[in-house]
């Protein structure tokens, strides 16, 4: 069965069994990994697999939050479950054969779901579903490249690193040919690992890169999102670079964004957004949609933008939005209605999100 075929339990137990050289496979929960030897991880596909419960409070630094519910009272971890999401199983190109193969986990029970992202999701899109709606959604994920190593950039204290390209040139066809190892490279490896991608370049500053996934449904499109980011740097630290999605490393040069395009469905893939007869043939589910995300932003920013770095990418000028004001086809504001001209395209596009 091909991977990109694998949708339950029992097709991911027949296609890992039919991989004789497999010995192990590299399973994560967002965004952490590890090994599992293929005998465990074929026991637990049904009764889960324990999995220390402090991976849901672990930042992307690795600093552990005391979260209540998370630990007993002498402030220890305990397990909890793990499952395997089948659909989400990946080949890593340039892994052997007896380990090459990745897969998302996800927390099960009341142990840990309430603090792991995929649950919380999860949660929202079942809400969304009572509702009569099926979300859609795409992300573009912009990015400084350097050209040091990160062993190189830790040397340098992070600092006066070397831009990759050197110069501004956006959307350029001369930057993609004098670099086209690493694009080639880059784009072969998400190609490889099944991942949608609609378009990759170079951005409006010296070493911006943006890579933008195609539309997905649901849980989908989260977690490619999530994937691609990983695989990002992962390739390009083997290359001997860096990645980095901080939302403005220098005061220098622009931030990088993680721009949401959201629409609505119905679940039989009729259109919401889009009304004929409306103004912008915007509907009024989709103005509500809107109305809510200008109320909700300033508390959801705690997530989209959780350190000070991050409010560092909001000033005037800088291709990013200062408010949660929404316009058509407009890249100065918060929130831009694209594609109105289309029921096959209209949606949100929410700009407020750092890389």
């Amino acid at each position: 069965m091909a991977l990109g075929e694998i949708e339950t339990t029992g097709d991911l137990r027949r296609t890992l069994e039919g991989r004789k050289e497999l010995t192990h496979i590299h399973a994560a929960v967002i965004d952490n990994t590890g090994h599992y030897s293929l005998d465990k991880f074929l026991k637990g596909l049904e009764c889960g697999i324990a999995l220390t419960s402090n991976l849901a409070s672990a930042d992307t630094s690795d600093v552990i939050f005391l979260i209540d519910g998370l630990m007993g009272g002498d402030s220890s971890f305990s397990d909890a479950l793990v499952h395997p999401v089948p659909e989400t199983l990946r080949e890593i190109p340039w892994e052997s054969p007896r380990r090459n193969l990745q897969i998302l986990m996800e927390y099960s029970g009341d142990a840990a779901t309430f603090a792991c992202p995929r649950s919380l999701y999860k949660k929202q899109l079942a809400r969304a579903e009572q509702m009569g709606f099926r979300l859609n959604a795409s992300f573009e994920l912009e990015f400084r490249l350097f050209r040091e190593s990160l062993t190189q950039a830790i040397e340098k204290g992070f600092r006066d690193l070397t831009s990759c390209p050197e110069l501004k040139q956006y959307l350029g066809v001369q930057r993609y040919q004098c670099d086209n190892d690493y694009f080639n490279g880059l784009l072969d490896t998400m190609v490889d690992m099944r991942f949608d991608i609609e378009t990759y370049h170079t951005e409006l500053d010296a070493g911006l890169h943006e890579m933008v996934m195609r539309y997905q449904s649901g849980m989908r499109a989260a977690d490619d999102c999530s994937y691609i980011r990983t695989f990002i740097k992962i390739f390009t630290q083997r290359y001997g670079r860096l990645a980095s999605f901080m939302a403005r490393p220098s005061d220098d040069e622009d931030g990088s964004g993680l721009h949401s395009h959201i629409s609505l469905q119905k679940p039989d893939g009729g259109h919401i957004f889009y009304d004929e007869n409306a103004p912008y043939h915007m509907s009024d589910v989709m103005r509500h949609f809107i109305g809510g995300l200008q109320r909700r932003l300033p508390e959801l920013q705690l997530m989209l933008s959780p350190n000070v770095n991050s409010f560092r990418r909001f000033k005037p000028w800088l291709n990013a939005p200062v408010a949660t004001s929404w316009g058509i086809d407009n890249r100065t504001v918060g929130l831009r209605v694209v594609g109105n001209d289309s029921p096959n395209s209209i949606r949100v596009e929410n700009r407020l999100t750092g890389g």
